[in-house]
């Protein structure tokens, strides 16, 4: 197993599975299985198989069901954090994806960080053209690097707010397994201290989102940053959209402190929370400045307007130093 940081830490190992599990890795997968469970509106994976990315859980297939603890067991989970965090990081998600990429089709820019304190994402190929490897990018979205695309070989990489990656367009179907496994950010806290008997919950909502930078979804996380700057503790969120999760979250946070505070995704105020009603100083993400505001995270144009000094505030944010895990799982 070789240790790559640049342009952020990933691994890489070349003959993953032993001989025999490799042959019956790639026997155990099922076109036809795969479009069939795809061509059904009601499943997650409905859309991008529409544009001919098929995806499928192991755990739902005839045949490849015994790749989910193949991939997804305290093992693999120890023996892959240590690697890429250099300490162990027990998730409380995984899940493990048969893929099956069409010839021509593409995967753009993103970073796959969604609702993770964080998350590792992993591949095994399983067959392919040579050159239709992900794509490592740095910070300012130049080509840093490309993981071969050689049978058995399986890399992982320590997802964050800045692990940009994409796919071009490929040359040749390409099948593979993903696996993916993390730590839910609603079942974590930031810079907790139960000596403090407050919480703030940051509703994370409230934002346009159709860009490959995920701005909106991004605005959470600069927030979270931005009060840790501040000195608040005890620090919450709720998962993209989900009103439910909110409203779970509100329930946990009176069940375990006096007094909880519900700030919007963005917020980058100085009123003092505790005291004061919450001010207004808030960027919200539109149709209309995404452009420009992304531009900024990509470091194509200096600003120091209230978005960008949020975003240089994340950028000295190390979400893994500070966060705690909730006193009982959330969600």
């Amino acid at each position: 197993m070789e240790l790559i940081s640049n342009p952020y830490p990933h691994i890489i190992h070349k003959n993953y599975m032993s001989t025999s599990d490799f042959e019956k890795c790639k026997s155990s997968i099922d076109f036809a299985e795969m479009k069939k469970y795809c061509d059904d509106p009601s499943v997650h994976e409905h859309d991008n198989g529409q544009k001919g990315n098929y995806s499928m859980p192991t755990d739902l297939t005839k045949n490849a069901e015994w790749l989910f603890d193949y991939f997804s067991n305290d093992k693999v989970f120890e023996t892959i954090t240590t690697s890429l965090y250099g300490r162990s990081l027990p998730p409380d998600h995984s899940y493990i994806n048969l893929h099956w990429d069409c010839t021509d089709t593409s995967l753009g820019i993103h970073n796959d960080q969604k609702k993770y304190r964080w998350l590792v994402t992993g591949q095994l190929y399983v067959q392919g053209d040579p050159s239709d490897g992900v794509i490592l990018q740095d910070r300012k979205l130049n080509e840093i690097c490309q993981v071969p695309l050689e049978p058995n070989l399986f890399y992982a990489m320590a997802t964050s707010m800045y692990s940009w990656h994409h796919v071009k367009n490929i040359k040749q179907d390409k099948v593979s397994v993903l696996v993916r496994f993390g730590k839910k950010q609603i079942n974590t806290v930031t810079n907790r201290d139960d000596s403090k008997d407050y919480a703030i919950i940051i509703k994370n909502d409230g934002h346009y989102d159709g860009h490959y930078s995920k701005l909106g979804m991004r605005m959470a996380n600069i927030t979270e940053a931005w009060l840790f700057n501040q000195g608040y503790h005890n620090i919450h969120m709720s998962e993209w959209r989900n009103d439910s999760s909110l409203e779970v979250l509100e329930k946990y946070c009176k069940k375990h402190y006096t007094k909880t505070i519900v700030v919007p995704s963005g917020y980058l105020g100085e009123a003092d929370l505790l005291n004061n009603t919450l001010d207004l100083e808030k960027v919200i993400i539109t149709d209309e400045n995404i452009k420009q505001l992304a531009d900024i995270v990509f470091q194509k144009s200096q600003s120091d307007n209230l978005f960008a000094q949020g975003e240089r505030t994340l950028q000295n944010f190390d979400p893994l130093a500070n966060f705690s895990n909730t006193k009982e799982k959330i969600i």
